[in-house]
């Protein structure tokens, strides 16, 4: 089989993922997400000038800052491929509903998962009773990474500056959460194939913080029957093969912060030797045809269409 590896070309991910591929006795090209173009006039998708959907599969590793509007657009050109009747992973909807805060949360509330107190509005007299009634709160960018643009709020007149000054460079609408100031359980969760993988604690940086907190895990650990089941169900609802579920324990009980189509792949190996980008691709393969498309069979190509 060939299959597309979109990435950095550069980092270990995308590297490590690649060379498992071709482990597998499979072909894997490495293609930089900037470097795709969608031709509409000729409904393609090229690479250098190759036309992509003859790629058996696509394993978008990385599309880059999303809170970049080049993100939502390279979102775009993997849609494009996948209605061309090309196996793109993780799915388009999924990477479009898990990048933006907004819809994430809302999803994950109106599927009953716990997420924490949270409150999205245009309205600062809205924001400032929000921190009244829970207290600090963390104030998020929809589309945000890395922890960039994000801002602890507590003091009433320093938010209500705050909250203007964003209003006023069209930061709106506001995206609001209770801040939890030392969470006695943080990790990281990896779903792969809808089975757990493994789970991993790293050092808590407050919001706007994140920079300096440590990139790798901490350590691994071992969640409860419960815990899994609810990052299991979390992935299952955006659909994803594979999925980061980072889940805070407030005390009170364990609440959702995010859900990742991507993850950390390096950081279990290094810790445990877990391979999760093996797992990965192992579920890839798994989701593809046994009929090769890359080989021009026609028949393969309306198998993928109709899956």
């Amino acid at each position: 089989m060939r299959i597309a590896v979109i990435g950095d070309p550069a980092s270990w991910e995308t590297d490590r993922l690649s060379e498992t591929i071709r482990s597998l006795a499979h072909e894997a090209v490495v293609i930089p997400p900037e470097e795709c173009s969608l031709c509409l006039h000729k409904g393609q998708v090229t690479h250098r000038g190759q036309d992509l959907s003859l790629f058996d599969a696509v394993l978008a590793q990385s599309l880059g800052d999303v809170a970049r509007p080049a993100t939502r657009f390279r979102v775009h050109i993997l849609r494009h491929l996948e209605r061309q009747g090309v196996r793109v992973f993780p799915r388009p909807d999924a990477i479009e509903s898990t990048m933006d805060r907004y819809r994430m949360t809302l999803d994950l509330s109106q599927a009953g998962l716990p997420v924490p107190p949270t409150l999205v509005t245009e309205q600062i007299e809205h924001a400032l009773l929000f921190l009244e009634a829970f207290g600090p709160s963390v104030f998020k960018p929809l589309f945000t990474s890395g922890g960039r643009g994000m801002a602890v709020l507590a003091d009433p007149a320093e938010a209500r500056g705050f909250l203007r000054a964003q209003a006023d460079t069209g930061g709106l609408p506001f995206y609001l959460q209770q801040f939890i100031e030392n969470p006695t359980n943080h990790m990281s969760v990896v779903i792969v194939g809808g089975r757990f993988l493994c789970a991993y604690t790293r050092p808590w940086a407050a919001p706007g913080r994140e920079e300096s907190a440590s990139p790798s895990p901490h350590r691994l650990i071992q969640p409860s029957a419960e815990e899994i089941a609810i990052a299991r169900c979390a992935a299952r609802l955006f659909g994803l093969g594979f999925a980061t579920v980072e889940m805070v324990d407030q005390g009170s009980g364990l609440t959702i912060y995010d859900v990742s189509p991507w993850g950390n792949l390096r950081g279990p190996w290094e810790i445990g030797a877990i391979d999760a980008a093996g797992a990965l691709v192992t579920h890839v393969l798994e989701q593809i045809p046994a009929v090769s498309i890359a080989s021009g069979d026609e028949t393969g190509r309306l198998a993928r269409v109709s899956h």
